[in-house]
């Protein structure tokens, strides 16, 4: 939709209310995938969806609600809706206004649109994926998925922000006939230029064929440990995560130290641990503003071990009289110039980590996970790797990684399975991490 058309709705729901404040978000999405499983399409699907989401203020009470139908009677009875909401909601103490105007640049994540991309790009990834796993006889599963998003939000206090992006995702998880080894890659970019679904299916079936016949290590308990960037994201989210006032008010973050008071501005890790943000990242970029209407700006969370920031939402910026910090959406961390076949190679034993089953928070206070390996793991030795081992139980903290870390390679892009969350990470090495048993998952 053109910002003249956005806008438009949004001035239909200003309209239809006589509420101290409203804020209004509308969702566009265009989405095209082709689904494959047990080397055999499944489906092909196009989806065009909208939605608008109206939050009314009235007095201290507030209400919301949703609506796909984006004409002036949908609006109008959408709006009625989140006013009977608002009649019904206790009253709320503290009033913390809607964000109002801002200025946001548009970030550079609307690359290509879905209906630009030429039909055979489609068919080619999926035929490509599933050919390259026939050949190699192994059976594959996963998806390619193209979007065309746009994201607006409006507030009766002239905040108008608009942002497209075009995100495409292909991902591939392969087994083998008997189901006793798997592998998985995936790539993500906002050009699908970028994208190889051939090399994707490639790495995912490399690393299966090279994890067949795993067995149990010789024994269990800490091991220096390699971690490819996907991994490494898997840990460093929930890590991530808890840099958060809220959190920390709640005891729900390792930034709160026993006595109470806040690592805020404490050295905890090396010189060279550095992770900023920044939604004009060139490599990593992403949406420059929260859908509460925030503008995310470049922002620095460690910086020399130190930990330098932590994020504070509006109601949190209300209550202590300062600015917010909005939860950042994206991640950049600093690394040198090798890549994870230098790690290797420069390991004289250890394990290599491909990617994690899912990882919990076991203890909120440290940030100890607990989960499965998952997609390959290796034995190390030499600086080559020696054989594939049996998944085993990680438990260990992000905070302890990060401070036995003893190598870093070159930051590649890469998200957390499961999330969009563009990352830049490198390779890592960590010595002394902490497995406790071994699991049949594959």
């Amino acid at each position: 939709m053109t910002n003249k058309e956005l806008q438009e709705l949004f001035d239909i729901a200003a309209s239809a209310t006589k509420a101290d404040e409203l804020f209004a978000s509308i969702n566009i999405q265009d989405r095209k995938r082709i689904r494959f499983a047990h080397n055999r399409l499944l489906e092909t699907s196009s989806v065009i969806s909208g939605s608008i989401t109206i939050s009314v203020r009235f007095g201290s009470q507030y209400g919301s609600a949703s609506t796909s139908v984006l004409d002036t009677n949908g609006i109008a009875a959408c709006v009625k809706q989140a006013e009977q909401q608002s009649l019904h909601t206790p009253s709320i103490e503290s009033i913390v206004p809607y964000a109002g105007k801002a200025e946001v640049k548009p970030a550079p994540i609307n690359l290509t649109e879905p209906m630009s991309i030429p039909l055979h790009w489609y068919t080619k990834a999926g035929e490509s994926i599933l050919a390259a796993a026939d050949a190699r006889g192994v059976y594959s599963s996963g998806d390619v998925t193209l979007s065309g998003d746009q994201l607006a939000v409006f507030s009766t206090h002239g905040l108008f922000l608009e942002q497209k992006s075009t995100p495409v995702h292909v991902g591939v998880r392969v087994f083998s006939e008997d189901g006793t080894c798997a592998g998985f890659h995936e790539m993500f970019s906002y050009d699908y230029s970028e994208i190889d679904p051939e090399t994707v299916a490639k790495i995912a079936i490399d690393k299966c064929l090279a994890w067949r016949n795993p067995s149990p290590p010789e024994k269990i308990g800490r091991m220096t440990s390699v971690f490819e960037p996907r991994a490494f994201a898997a840990m460093m989210l929930p890590f991530l995560q808890q840099f958060d006032e809220t959190a920390f008010r709640e005891e729900r973050s390792f930034l709160k130290k026993l006595d109470g008071s806040s690592r805020l501005g404490s050295k905890m890790f090396e010189d060279w641990v550095n992770v900023r943000s920044d939604p004009y990242h060139p490599t990593a970029p992403s949406i420059p503003f929260t859908p509460d209407g925030v503008p995310i700006e470049p922002a620095t969370w460690i910086k020399k071990g130190v930990i330098e920031n932590a994020v504070r939402s509006r109601f949190e910026a209300a209550r202590e009289g300062t600015s917010p910090l909005p939860p950042p959406s994206n991640y950049i961390m600093d690394g040198e110039t090798g890549t994870l076949e230098d790690i290797i190679a420069s390991t004289e034993r250890g394990f290599l980590v491909s990617g994690f089953g899912g990882l919990s928070i076991k203890d909120v206070n440290n940030c100890l996970l607990n989960g499965p390996t998952r997609d390959g793991l290796f034995l190390i030795r030499d600086g080559k790797i020696e054989r594939a081992v049996t998944n085993l139980i990680f438990n260990d903290t992000p905070i302890y990684i990060l401070e036995r870390m003893e190598k870093v390679g070159a930051p590649v892009k890469t998200t957390p399975d499961g999330v969009h969350l563009p990352m830049l990470l490198p390779p890592i090495r960590a010595t002394d991490v902490l497995y406790e048993r071994t699991t049949d998952l594959v």
